[in-house]
């Protein structure tokens, strides 16, 4: 539970599988709280209010998790496609598995507007190998086939689905390659819906009927090197981290950490004068880590290390495709600590994480348009999962504009500002997790003797190493008033 509290201004409720609020966006002031500080079950909230029935305090009775039942958890993920039918039947691979190896596939014969049937290969516990049954039915198109790289798993699934059938599956994999089964040149219609998991799918269950109708995932969470030993996580954040690989680069023989309570701690194994590597967060708490990768070496120890924070790369070190690689992914979390196991050099490391709190938003951009207005206020979130934009059929004023978002996986849908019958705007989605919402430009003038907002242009960047897309609406001519963007940051 967390919030913000002048009395109590706003509450949050995070869950295990979801967040739920703030229950009041208009009034996020004041000083920021959370309970517990430590992870674990809330079995009893503790509150007391006021003569004037207003909530004045809030605590929670907690039953801490063993570290045992969190990293052997598996939970289920899902579902992608439509509502279920009394005809459709039910199928599940199970949760028993290590990894997926293979995805074997068909389309519809009729033009491969759907996947048609879907199989899966699993690594098992014994070392061997296992394929579930054809879920759908065969006899569409040609089957194709794709497998894992060595030490490559998935982590996270999305889809776009219509009433007819799933027209469209996405991947992701842990080393960052993207996975798409169904028509690549086709145009993203119908329900869509991204099932981040934060860990490694071992496992899928849905429904079928003719073709694949729906379909969900195991996941299981993971340490991120060598065998885990966890302790318990007291800190809040990371500041600096100090690292020195071997002189053969065979390995770590130092690492150290600076937390943001000005403690530190780590492993220590300096034996000669080697200029010693700073990964150093300037601008903390506003920058934080994000996410870390590496490989681990045939003798156990880890050859490389990258850090990464929400405003970039920060630092690559060791020897890197020397061994496994393993990665902990963004997941709209931030890190907070780290664990591990060494000897004479590092043998594993893994990271606490948290949510990201409201009480760090990004850098707020300027504001362009007229006066007056009833001021609106979607709040922070962790990422910008598609937008509906309608303009007057004149095409000289801006009549509306919604939001969706993403709050650490789950969809918050922000209300719409401007008209409020919205049955004739269209959605256009993000391609969640790769395409990022970077900038809007908008063009103001006057109208009815007032200023109001006439055009505006919304540019994405699909990936990376992609070239922007822009989306127009209303009149763009001329010099625009502003863009609200800033550089190498996503809105």
């Amino acid at each position: 539970v967390n919030g913000v509290y002048k009395g109590i201004n706003s509450l949050t409720f995070r869950t295990n599988k979801r967040i739920l609020g703030p229950t009041n966006k208009m009034k996020l002031e004041g000083e920021y709280f959370s309970v517990p500080s430590k992870g674990g079950k809330v079995v009893q909230l503790l509150v007391s209010g006021n003569n004037n029935g207003f909530l004045t305090s809030i605590g929670a009775r907690v039953k801490l998790q063993s570290e045992n039942s969190r990293s052997a958890s598996v939970q289920s993920v899902g579902l992608i496609g439509s509502k279920i039918r009394s005809i459709y039947s039910k199928w599940d691979d199970g949760n028993q598995h290590t990894d997926v190896r293979k995805i074997i596939y068909e389309l519809d014969s009729e033009g491969g507007r759907f996947i048609q049937s879907i199989a899966f290969e699993y690594q098992e516990k014994d070392g061997g190998t296992w394929q579930s049954e054809t879920h759908g039915v065969k006899g569409g198109k040609k089957e194709k086939s794709i497998e894992m790289g060595t030490g490559e798993y998935l982590t996270l699934m999305s889809g776009y689905w219509t009433d007819h059938g799933i027209k469209r599956l996405r991947f992701l994999t842990n080393k960052n390659r993207p996975i798409t089964i169904g028509d690549e040149n086709g145009i993203d219609e119908g329900d869509r819906v991204c099932l981040p998991t934060g860990g490694k799918i071992v496992g899928f269950y849905g429904w079928d009927f003719g073709k694949l109708r729906r379909i969900g995932a195991y996941f299981e969470g993971q340490p991120f090197a060598g065998e885990e030993d966890r302790e318990e996580n007291k800190f809040d954040g990371v500041r600096e981290i100090y690292v020195m690989p071997m002189p053969d680069q065979s390995g770590f023989r130092y690492i150290r950490f600076l937390f943001d309570n000005g403690s530190e701690e780590g492993l220590e194994r300096i034996h000669d004068s080697i200029e010693i590597a700073q990964v150093q967060l300037k601008d903390y708490p506003r920058e934080y880590l994000t996410s870390i990768s590496g490989y681990v070496g045939e003798d156990g120890a880890i050859k490389s290390l990258t850090f990464y924070s929400n405003r970039g790369t920060r630092g690559r070190y060791g020897k890197e495709g020397d061994g496994k690689y393993f990665w902990y992914p963004s997941t709209g979390s931030r890190i907070t600590g780290f664990y591990g196991t060494n000897g004479e050099t590092l043998k594993s490391i893994g990271v606490y994480a948290e949510p990201i709190p409201y009480i760090y938003p990004s850098k707020i951009s300027l504001q362009f348009g007229g006066s007056g207005g009833k001021e609106w206020d979607d709040g922070v979130h962790t990422n910008v999962r598609g937008f509906r934009v309608i303009a007057c059929k004149a095409n000289e004023k801006i009549e509306s504009i919604t939001f969706m978002y993403d709050d650490n996986g789950v969809l918050v849908e922000g209300s719409p500002h401007g008209r409020q019958d919205v049955s004739s705007g269209k959605w256009i989605w993000l391609d969640f997790p790769y395409e990022r919402l970077t900038s809007i430009g908008v063009w103001t003038g006057p109208f009815e003797r007032k200023t109001i907002i006439r055009g505006l242009r919304i540019t994405t960047v699909p990936g990376y190493f992609a070239d922007p897309v822009t989306h127009q609406y209303g009149q763009c001519e001329k010099e625009p008033a502003g863009f609200i963007k800033e550089d190498r940051h996503k809105i």
